[in-house]
C-alpha cells in the first residue's frame, strides 16, 4: 500500500526533473 504511494511520488518527482532537464536542453 504504502510502497505504491512512495513510487507515486517518485514518479512525479522524476517527471518534473525530466521536464527540467528537457527545458536546460532547449
Amino acid at each position: 500500500m504504502t510502497f505504491k504511494h512512495i513510487i507515486s511520488r517518485d514518479n512525479s518527482l522524476f517527471k518534473q526533473l525530466k521536464r527540467l532537464a528537457d527545458s536546460s536542453r532547449e
